[in-house]
């Protein structure tokens, strides 16, 4: 009974700890962001701008998916084991926060956050940007788990991936027929839904592409490198095949691209869109990742 109470006990400081980092979050974003209307010294107001409180809150649900991938093993000193999980969370939610703001820059350096989201209220815009903090959340998620509390061989892997994810976002005019500098507006969700699910698909695939049982730094990045690649190669085949067997087809034939999209039309498409990027990406993760040849090969 008494082992009970004490594994209890370590988990509620566990608990108060991760509490103090979820709340240390509203600081750090702030140093990005130095605009924010609502102070960081009193309650934050969802309902003053619904754009700013997608755009806030997604960062929060980042950072809550970064720090879930780290562990800590409590031998003897449980205070040395608490400071260790403190700075590894606060080192990954500052690393997290700092590629929200790169990216952002990447794919977005034509849209300025103070007039996107606090002028206009672009829920469109906000809903992109959420996307984008939630699809860099679990690439990073997945980088601290394949670091094994190795900093350096975390910055290496981010960077390798905010390079990876930035040229895969550039990469959506070659897939999609919505335009960010036309379309991306208060008024216009299809480009929201489609960008949104093409973004989450490309963490997917990138995410699990870095999976190696490999860690020899070499090795490592030739696999990466070579599943990227057979992605980059299968990707077309299947959203040329898909398109081809659904989507040019009488009444499944989409006559809307070659005319400026509004309303219901363009939500249409774009959940059109965000279902083929989903319906892709599970097409190109079973032929990838799903289908071990090696014991065939050695036959």
């Amino acid at each position: 009974m008494e082992e009970i109470f004490d594994h209890l006990l370590v988990r509620v400081l566990f608990a108060l700890v991760v509490c103090g980092i979820i709340w240390s979050t509203k600081y750090l974003h702030r140093v990005f962001y130095p605009e924010v209307n609502t102070s960081v010294s009193r309650v934050f107001n969802p309902l003053e701008n619904s754009a700013n409180t997608i755009h806030y809150l997604a960062r929060i649900i980042g950072v809550s998916i970064v720090i879930s991938a780290l562990e800590t093993h409590i031998y003897e000193n449980l205070f040395y084991s608490l400071f260790n999980f403190t700075m590894w969370s606060l080192v990954a939610s500052a690393l997290y926060l700092l590629s929200v703001f790169i990216m952002e820059g990447i794919l977005f350096n034509r849209f300025d956050y103070k007039i996107e989201i606090l002028k206009k209220n672009n829920i469109s815009y906000a809903v992109i940007t959420a996307a984008t903090s939630i699809s860099i959340a679990q690439l990073i998620n997945n980088n601290l788990k394949i670091a094994e509390n190795s900093l350096t061989i975390v910055i290496i892997l981010w960077l390798f991936c905010i390079v990876c994810f930035g040229l895969a976002g550039k990469c959506f005019y070659f897939f999609s027929h919505f335009s960010l500098k036309q379309q991306l507006n208060p008024k216009e969700m299809g480009i929201a839904i489609s960008f949104s699910t093409y973004l989450l698909c490309v963490a997917i695939l990138l995410s699990k592409s870095m999976v190696q049982r490999e860690m020899e730094i070499t090795n490592y990045f030739s696999n990466v490198l070579l599943n990227l690649l057979m992605i980059g190669i299968f990707i077309p085949i299947f959203y040329g095949g898909v398109k081809f067997a659904y989507l040019y087809k009488k009444k499944m034939t989409i006559l809307l691209y070659d005319r400026q999209i509004q309303g219901n039309e363009s939500i249409s498409l774009g959940v059109t869109e965000g279902a083929l990027f989903l319906l892709i990406t599970m097409m190109v993760y079973v032929t990838i990742f799903g289908v071990n040849i090696y014991s065939f090969i050695n036959h």
